[in-house]
């Protein structure tokens, strides 16, 4: 159950965004030379293709030419943003908020306002803001694309796919919507539907990673696996270092089982974002935890699970609790569950996920220790915590399923456990949890 940096996944918030706005009649950058503006505009196509690292490159050069350039440091930091680099967007976003306001032009003042709002946890804020932007200036596609998306993160499905159909009102070419229209169907759990906005972003962007991506990410949560496959192959070779979909390779692997695929996809995962010589490791051992939990391969999921010291994210606190739960070690697995329990008091970054989670993991201590009827409350908050909008969410929403069934089993409920998993194989027949939950009723 990979984490998909989701907000990765699907399109840039802020950064590739707001557009145009050809209502300001004014110059829209302070920013003078046209060398730097050229730059920026070459790093704001690649921030429309999702492709950050390109962009971070490219704002760099722009940067080390004009330090100055309000344009340049914005876009970094979005760039910085979608490449989980969360620190160095930060120190971005503190290098803009000095900016004296009287230098900025009325767009880049604007901008800043809601880079502010939207990085200060203030959704609701940041989406009045939004709105009342889109009321003065109601034919500007990038601010219904904005909207859409900013609902689409917040859960409100419906809202989100009428700002997303309005963009397409106002463009119909413009494939991002198509994007976010087929991830607001997938999390409804309408594949079909979703397939067919996928193809049609697809259609329009076809050498373009990201479109395959996302057709990619469908498969893999429907059991596709052959389809997923070509077209992660078709992502990776429309751009090498498009990380969301070696990201899904190693998803790919978890499902099937291959260590192998599992160990090239998390090293050209690294590879990819550039990351650190000391966290690669960590990054292949939660692939292969999380292969060997599905897979019932106790040495291995204990194996990985040394290696992830300090859990930060959904994944790494599934892998290190779920072998606390193999070896039954329950008061280490209690223990894990009120420390995301004090990260979600906190509010710290990733908060809101790991409140998805812990539902999960406690079913997953539940069933371990045979505690049934905990476990049957436990998985069904969990199910109702999960989407199928991303493979982490359907994995976790169909292994909190199987969860489930088993605890009505176990409580004698037999003909309700079938139906619940007659659901998980509706969805994913090859869902490896399921042919072993299957093999206990």
């Amino acid at each position: 159950m990979k984490k998909v940096w989701f907000l990765v996944l699907t399109v840039a918030l802020l950064g590739a965004g707001l557009g145009l706005w050809s209502w300001l009649n004014r110059p829209a950058w302070s920013t003078r030379d046209p060398e730097v503006l050229a730059l920026v505009e070459k790093a704001r196509g690649e921030l429309n293709k999702l492709y950050y690292r390109e962009a971070a490159e490219i704002l760099e050069q722009a940067l080390a030419k004009d330090p100055n350039s309000f344009a340049a440091r914005y876009f970094l930091q979005r760039a910085y943003s979608g490449l989980g680099r969360a620190r160095e967007a930060r120190e971005q976003l503190e290098l803009l908020k000095q900016k004296d306001p009287a230098t900025l032009t009325p767009r880049e003042r604007m901008l800043l306002d809601l880079l502010v709002l939207r990085r200060s946890g203030d959704r609701e804020a940041f989406v009045s803001r939004l709105l009342e932007y889109q009321a003065q200036y109601p034919r500007e596609v990038e601010l219904t694309r904005l909207l859409a998306l900013t609902y689409q993160e917040a859960g409100r499905s419906d809202e989100a796919e009428r700002w997303g159909r309005k963009t397409l009102e106002l463009d119909a070419n413009d494939a991002l919507a198509y994007n976010i229209l087929g991830y607001i169907e997938l999390a409804r759990g309408r594949f079909a539907q979703a397939e067919e906005q996928f193809r049609k972003y697809a259609f329009i962007a076809p050498d373009q990673a990201n479109p395959h991506d996302s057709l990619g990410e469908l498969f893999l949560i429907t059991g596709r696996f052959e389809e997923a496959k070509r077209e992660l192959e078709a992502a990776v070779q429309a751009n090498p270092r498009f990380y969301p979909a070696w990201r899904h390779w190693g998803d790919l692997a978890v499902l099937l089982g291959d260590v192998e695929l599992a160990k090239s996809a998390t090293r050209e995962l690294a590879s990819a974002l550039d990351l650190k010589p000391e966290e690669r490791p960590v990054v292949e051992a939660t692939a292969l935890g999380l292969l060997a939990f599905f897979h019932d391969q106790p040495p291995l999921l204990l194996e990985a699970a040394e290696v992830i010291t300090k859990p930060r994210d959904e994944g790494e606190f599934f892998v290190v609790h779920a072998a606390f739960c193999a070896r039954g070690d329950w008061a280490q697995a209690e223990s894990l569950e009120g420390t995301v329990e004090q990260a979600m008091a906190a509010g710290t970054p990733g908060s809101r996920s790991l409140a998805r989670l812990l539902p999960l993991l406690r079913t997953q201590r539940f069933v371990s220790q045979n505690r049934f009827q905990e476990a049957l409350a436990s998985a069904q908050q969990a199910e109702a915590a999960f989407s199928f909008v991303n493979v982490w969410q359907a994995e976790s929403l169909l292994t909190a399923q199987c969860w489930k069934a088993l605890a009505l089993a176990r409580l004698g409920k037999k003909a309700e456990a079938l139906e619940v998993l007659a659901k998980v194989r509706a969805t994913n027949p090859r869902f490896p949890l399921l042919k072993r939950v299957e093999g206990q009723i």
